[in-house]
Formats: structure tokens, sequence, C-alpha cells
């Protein structure tokens, strides 16, 4: 049989040369699903840490404010000036149970100071999250005129 050197040839495969091929693809497209996967729980678990941390930030917040108002609607002459919001100074700080465990969750600490307008009370509270960077607190501060 003759050959005509004017047309082109045409290569044939047979199904057993692309099974290595199917097998190499197959490889690869578990190598990106994994991939695509391990990203993923990534960012979940991220995600995770960083509603704990909302939710604690939050929860500090709320204590820090509920003392602030407690403090407030104390009578002027009954607010003594002490306490610290660095230590805990008798009287002046307590642990409060936020979700009812019998465990103290957060740290909170508040100060009176007599300035000449008032007094000067300033709350603190430390959320317990132990996670890097720096300690998750609320601190806040108001003057209570004199009356």
């Amino acid at each position: 049989m003759r050959r005509n050197h004017d047309q082109p040839t045409r290569l044939t495969h047979t199904a057993g040369d692309q099974s290595g091929a199917s097998l190499v693809e197959a490889m690869v497209a578990l190598f990106i699903i994994a991939m695509v996967l391990t990203g993923i729980a990534q960012m979940i678990g991220f995600t995770m840490l960083a509603h704990r941390v909302s939710e604690d930030l939050t929860s500090a917040t709320v204590l820090a404010e509920d003392m602030l108002e407690q403090l407030k609607n104390t009578d002027y002459d009954l607010l003594t000036a002490g306490g610290s919001i660095a230590t805990d100074a008798g009287g002046f700080f307590d642990s409060p149970d936020v979700d009812g465990n019998g465990t103290p969750d957060y740290n909170r600490r508040w100060q009176v100071q007599d300035v000449v307008s008032g007094k000067v009370v300033s709350v603190r509270v430390i959320s317990p999250l132990a996670t890097s960077g720096p300690a998750k607190e609320a601190t806040m501060v108001a003057l209570i005129a004199e009356p």
C-alpha cells in the first residue's frame, strides 16, 4: 500500500494511551481540591476565633457600662475616692460570672477620683480570652458633677 504524501498524517490513539494521562489529571484535580478545602478550613477557624473575640469584647463593654451606670446612680456623697483600674483594690473590683456556670468570666475594676468639678469614675473590664496580641478589654470614664 502506497501512502499519499500530500495528505496529512492522522495520529490515532488507543484507549491504553489515555490511562496514564487520566490518572495524572485526577491527581492534579485532587491536589487542587485539597488546597481549596485547606484554605476554607483555615478561614472557618479564623472566623470562629474572630467571633469569639467579638463576643468577649461586647460582653466586656456591657459589663463596663453597667458598672459605670451603677456608680453614676450612687448617691454622690457615698462615692468615696479610691480603687484602681490597674490592680485589684479592695472594694473596687469584682469578677462577674456572665455565663452562669459559677466561674468568674471577667475581671472588672473601677476607680473613683476627686477632682475640682466633681468625681471622675473609671471602669476597666478585662476579658480572659487568651489569644495572641494585646489583652482584650474595655475601659470607660465618666465625670460625675457635684450636685
